[in-house]
């Protein structure tokens, strides 16, 4: 990592002070950010920030495990590989005492019957009326495509032993910025508001996700 690629993540820890979200949730988004553009040294470095504004271990562990989850459901749309890198790169930053508290154990390892169930629910909860209609179409688009959305969503999205909708969908906006795919933004800015998410939340959260997006595309840093 050079200088000035250090020095842009470090200004970008400011985020976790972002009006409208808590620092528990700005901090998370931020380190989804970095997974989702591809730049997991800046996790680390916004980690190490955050975990020292909190005062217990046990809270801290807890926060870490919030954050190892974000970046699970992000993978979704950012892909495996950039996730692995990110928690890698978080996991490797921890000292061992960290290290040894985390969870081994996944939470992605329902029945198909009960995720078929809660992804059907969640669906309907982001997409609202026009659920019927984007059924339709990547049906007749793809049925395979949609059969993997609706394991994703029931297996992934869904799961919320760590986050709820409304962090789930921030954590899915923060991820479409990176991906850059407008019309999916469009559709969960909208289903973001409909599970509960407040206006103010949702412009922190596309405030995060521009900012790191344009750091690095401004700057053109190269890890």
């Amino acid at each position: 990592m050079n200088a000035e690629t250090k020095q842009i993540y470090i200004e970008l820890t400011k985020l976790i002070t972002t009006k409208g979200l808590t620092p528990s949730l700005a901090a998370m988004l931020l380190c989804v950010a970095l997974s989702a553009s591809n730049h997991p040294h800046g996790i680390p470095i916004v980690v190490n920030k955050y975990l020292q504004q909190i005062e217990t271990v046990q809270d801290q562990v807890k926060w870490i495990e919030y954050t190892r989850n974000a970046i699970v459901k992000s993978s979704v749309l950012s892909g495996i590989p950039r996730a692995i890198n990110s928690q890698t790169a978080m996991y490797n930053s921890l000292p061992e005492l960290y290290q040894s508290l985390l969870r081994k154990s996944p939470t992605l390892n329902q029945t198909e019957n009960y995720w078929e169930s809660r992804g059907s629910k969640l669906l309907r909860a982001v997409y609202g009326e026009e659920y019927d209609n984007a059924d339709y179409i990547l049906n007749n688009a793809s049925s395979d495509l949609w059969g993997w959305i609706e394991q994703a969503y029931g297996n992934v999205f869904a799961e919320t032993t760590y986050l709820g909708y409304i962090e789930t969908e921030l954590d899915v906006i923060v991820t479409l910025v990176q991906m850059n795919t407008l019309p999916q933004l469009k559709n969960h800015l909208k289903g973001a508001i409909r599970v509960g998410a407040t206006e103010e939340q949702v412009k922190a959260a596309l405030l995060i996700a521009h900012t790191v997006r344009d750091a690095f595309f401004l700057n053109k840093s190269r890890l």
